[in-house]
């Protein structure tokens, strides 16, 4: 009896498979008889229904475990809504992905064995500064609520100093664009 089934991102270029960062994954899991499915992550966010789940096929057994790219807390819960109109439960609820994603919401389940930490709502490089102040002279680790800039090493993700926030910060907000 399968207990589960797993969902992943669909390839652009190829909307019934896996993106390719994930086929390894979606083979394995066809060894061992576990189904899987694709969703157009690009069509759910536009609000294209029909075209996000063109390729879903029928609906698999739940609970579903969503495998793909860092979506907004409402992306995920829209996905979650969808899924749910289709007889699909996913195993994470739309709270729980929120509280694991965002760093504001887990960091107090951490901050004991964590370095320490602040944050700002927003863009200004003068309130981050401000607040980091409170964290001493540096070196600083950056990244937005979701996600750092770690690809792009260390622009966008490290200051050593105050004085290289700005350019930090500016680097960051560059680099996630309209995901930050």
């Amino acid at each position: 009896m399968r207990a589960l089934s797993v969902l992943f991102p669909a390839f652009c270029h190829g909307l019934r498979e896996p993106d390719p960062e994930f086929q390894r994954e979606a083979q394995a899991l066809e060894n061992l008889g576990i189904p899987w499915r694709v969703v157009n992550i690009s069509a759910l966010n536009s609000g294209d229904l029909a075209g996000a789940f063109h390729f879903f096929g029928e609906t698999p057994l739940s609970p579903m475990i969503y495998r793909g790219w860092i979506l907004h807390p409402e992306e995920f819960a829209a996905l979650h809504e969808a899924l749910s109109e289709r007889g699909c439960r996913l195993l994470t609820s739309p709270a729980a992905y929120r509280h694991a994603l965002l760093f504001p919401e887990f960091f107090p389940a951490i901050a004991d064995c964590s370095f320490p930490a602040v944050w700002i709502m927003g863009k200004d490089p003068n309130q981050a500064i401000k607040v980091a102040r409170q964290l001493g002279s540096g070196p600083y680790f950056i990244k937005d609520f979701a996600k750092s800039a770690k690809e792009v090493w260390p622009k966008g993700c490290v200051a050593a100093n105050v004085q290289e926030l700005p350019a930090a910060i500016q680097a960051l907000v560059e680099y996630r664009a309209d995901r930050f």
